[in-house]
């Protein structure tokens, strides 16, 4: 097959073909790209330097190092040239220092080349010794040949082929080599003379003559590739011209190409292999990236979903802080009904209550937008209720409202314009206690699977934070009724003991006093009738004496009972008064400091203060084995406190306060506590004792306005 001199222009078969004939070139034979790396480098380049062609493709610098170092600049300066202006021929002498250390002078040829489009691909560099540094055994083998054939064998010398002949402008063989002798079943010597086409087959003849004539007539080379008579060829058929410029020999270069031939074919099957290895591989991979892209639909669909609910995880987890956080229902409500308007895509939200009162599901707490609606929604009554239960399930969802009877409707709803509704009821021990309702407006829209199942989760924490709030409100309740319970509990007491006060000051006092005197009368009687019963005198005096501490005992238990000091003159003088009994009866001294009381306290207050502190004192009489104990009180605007400290024996305050025997400061833990006070007890065995006590005070009374 032969190919036109433009498509050997190309850039891949104008290397392939420079490789194929330079491979085995004489000369030294390099191409050379616009960058100034060497793509090739011919085997020869070991014949004038002692290099391998490895050294000079690997290494773009190792040239610079084989050149003379005299002439090292002069070729760097003409590679640049050549590299930075438009591509021109040009040639250059220089020197080289081959591996043994000789110098050898070289011509160094610079030829363009290009492809068809007139781009420049690079350079075709051809290095040869000087003339008159050639071989002389060159020169002495071509002595034998004509002057013409001579010529020509110069000129193809360094290009050895597989086969090689030179023919006459007839067609001629002139010379042929001994790869085209065994070729053709000749000798060297039988072969010049007969014409070349007439060594094949006519078929091949024609095509050969033809191809000749073509070389001749044009004067422009050709390549021929086909199978042939002999094998697989490789052709080059070229003129040869005289010094006139006239062809006067036509040359034949032809190289046996099966091996590549057979290489080519390898290559092709291997191709053809790698091809169908690479199509079921894509078929294969194109399957693997169908699973893959379905895996990650898949998982992107499970990260949607994990993320929803980690979503309504975190929602649910911020509705039952903020709920749980406010124990008043009303508060509860609310909060539920933001929160839920901020997960749920529809912009109404409500929560109901069931009153029995009027048989009817009451909107407690109802958002419309974030506004406040839940006073125009009328009730719904539980018949209603249930027959919706009854129609839609366990979930109530009415698709449009506008579809519903009009006895079902209402102006509320019809002014928001509310279309889709939907209702997760609130069941309390197998009752509705409630619901939990969202609705959209404008426009009808369903819940999602995940929306419903949100909403059905939503409402369990409604139910959890309605049922929490209920029973607080019952403690609250209880408690408020309990601290009443105790209030009043306290007030009789107190009353009883200013009743048993004023009992053993009126009556008993009164009986005790006559007593008294009588016995008194009975001794000036006896004293003035007979002198000399000086043992019934003594009698008398000793029964006196005795009635006097039944006087003094029954002062002293109704001052403790009621001082009548608490309530005339105030806290701070009845409790000086008491000390003054205390140190007197337990022989401990009181160390007292006071900050305040300037003014009056609600008279309950001040009884509790002076409870808290005479069974404090008492305590430290009984247990702690002192004699003296420092008392504080002080008030503030807010506070009226009280500290008892001493440095007895101490005691374990935990232990005491759970012994059943520990009245006393169980007494002062529920006379504070009732008041909403606080108590601290700091103590411990043989370090004494500290007792602190703090009131909030709601109410004060000045000390003008009692007096007065």
């Amino acid at each position: 097959m032969s190919r036109t001199s433009s498509e050997l222009s190309s850039s891949y078969d104008a290397e392939q073909f420079f490789r194929m004939v330079a491979d085995d070139a004489q000369e030294w034979e390099a191409w050379l790209d616009l960058r100034g790396c060497y793509r090739y480098v011919s085997p020869s380049c070991l014949r004038f330097s002692g290099y391998p062609a490895e050294n000079f493709t690997s290494q773009p610098d190792f040239f610079f190092t084989v050149v003379h170092p005299e002439d090292r600049e002069n070729y760097r300066a003409h590679q640049a040239n050549q590299l930075s202006q438009p591509p021109q021929r040009s040639k250059i002498e220089f020197r080289i220092v081959d591996r043994q250390g000789h110098e050898r002078r070289l011509v160094q040829d610079w030829m363009p080349v290009f492809r068809p489009d007139g781009v420049c691909l690079g350079y075709r560099l051809n290095t040869r010794e000087e003339a008159h540094h050639s071989t002389v055994e060159t020169d002495a083998s071509l002595k034998q040949r004509p002057s013409s054939e001579s010529l020509a064998v110069r000129a193809l010398i360094n290009v050895p082929t597989d086969i090689f002949a030179l023919l006459d402008t007839e067609g001629k063989i002139i010379f042929g080599n001994d790869a085209m002798a065994q070729r053709v079943n000749l000798t060297v010597d039988q072969l010049p003379g007969r014409l070349v086409w007439e060594l094949y087959p006519p078929a091949h003849a024609a095509y050969r003559k033809a191809v000749f004539d073509r070389v001749l007539r044009t004067g422009r080379p050709e390549r021929i590739e086909d199978p042939g008579v002999y094998g697989h060829y490789d052709s080059l058929v070229y003129p040869v011209r005289g010094k006139d410029g006239k062809i006067v020999q036509i040359a034949i270069l032809a190289r046996d190409i099966r091996e590549r031939l057979r290489i080519q074919e390898d290559l092709r099957r291997a191709y053809e292999d790698l091809e169908r290895r690479v199509q079921e591989r894509t078929q294969e991979l194109q399957a693997a990236n169908r699973d893959l892209l379905n895996e990650i639909a898949m998982r992107l669909q499970a990260e949607e979903q994990l993320q929803r609910h980690v979503a309504h995880a975190e929602a649910l987890t911020r509705i039952a802080t903020r709920a749980n956080a406010h124990l008043d229902l009303k508060m509860v409500l609310e909060t539920i009904c933001e929160e839920v308007a901020q997960y749920i895509p529809y912009p109404l939200s409500a929560v109901l209550l069931y009153d029995e009162t009027d048989d009817a599901f009451h909107v407690a707490a109802a958002y419309a937008n974030n506004i406040k609606i839940e006073d125009e929604i009328p009730p719904t009554p539980r018949p209603l209720y249930e027959q919706f239960l009854d129609k839609y399930g366990p979930i109530i969802i009415i698709p449009d409202r506008q579809a519903l009877p009009p006895a079902h409707d209402s102006l509320m709803m019809a002014a928001l314009n509310v279309r889709t509704i939907i209702s997760a009821p609130l069941k309390h021990e197998g009752d509705v206690i409630g619901a939990l309702n969202v609705a959209s407006t404008g426009q009808t829209r369903l819940p999602t699977d995940d929306e419903i199942q949100f909403l059905c989760n939503l409402a369990d924490q409604a139910l959890l934070a309605i049922v929490n709030a209920r029973l607080f409100q019952q403690v609250a309740q209880g408690q408020a009724q309990l601290r009443a319970l105790s209030e009043r509990l306290l007030e009789l007491q107190e009353a009883e003991r200013g009743y048993l006060a004023r009992e053993l000051h009126d009556d008993v006092g009164q009986m005790l006093i006559t007593l008294k005197l009588n016995l008194e009368m009975t001794q000036r009687l006896a004293t003035a009738k007979i002198p000399q019963e000086e043992e019934l005198l003594k009698a008398l005096e000793n029964l006196g004496g005795q009635v006097q501490h039944i006087l003094d005992l029954v002062r002293d238990l109704s001052l403790d009972l009621r001082p009548a000091a608490l309530d005339e003159l105030g806290l701070l003088p009845a409790l000086l008064d008491f000390f003054e009994r205390f140190t007197k009866q337990n022989k401990i001294r009181i160390n007292l400091r006071k900050s305040g009381l300037a003014e009056r306290f609600p008279p309950s207050m001040e009884i509790a203060v002076f409870r808290i502190v005479q069974e404090a004192l008492i305590n430290v009489a009984r247990h702690a084995a002192v004699d003296e104990v420092d008392v504080l009180l002080w008030s503030t605007p807010e506070i009226l406190g009280v500290q008892i400290r001493d440095h007895g024996l101490g005691f374990d305050p935990q232990r005491v306060e759970r012994s059943s025997r520990s009245t006393g400061l169980r007494g002062i833990r529920e006379r504070a506590a009732s008041y909403g006070g606080s108590l601290d007890i700091d103590s411990q065995p043989g370090r004494g004792a500290c007792v602190t006590v703090e009131i909030p005070i709601n109410r004060k009374v000045s000390i003008e306005g009692v007096g007065s």
